[in-house]
């Protein structure tokens, strides 16, 4: 079971175990939470992604395996 979500003074993050975890809305207004080590990090996170939604240059991560990248740009 994950660590609870701890308050923090600065909106948006918390504090999960040793970690600290933020949420922020992609563009379709999805929440999504990400992590980092340290405070300062975190809000440096949060505003660069808050940037890039804004921006419109926001990417979700993917998962696709190089394997798989190779055969979709073969095909294409």
């Amino acid at each position: 079971m994950a660590a609870p979500l701890m308050p923090t003074s600065s909106p948006g993050i918390y504090k999960r175990g040793s970690r600290y975890a933020f949420r922020f809305r992609d563009p379709q207004g999805i929440v999504r939470q990400r992590t980092a080590r340290t405070i300062a990090e975190a809000k440096r996170l949060r505003s660069e992604l808050g940037a890039d939604v804004s921006r419109g240059e926001y990417r979700e991560l993917s998962r696709v395996n190089l394997g798989e990248y190779a055969a979709t740009w073969a095909r294409t």
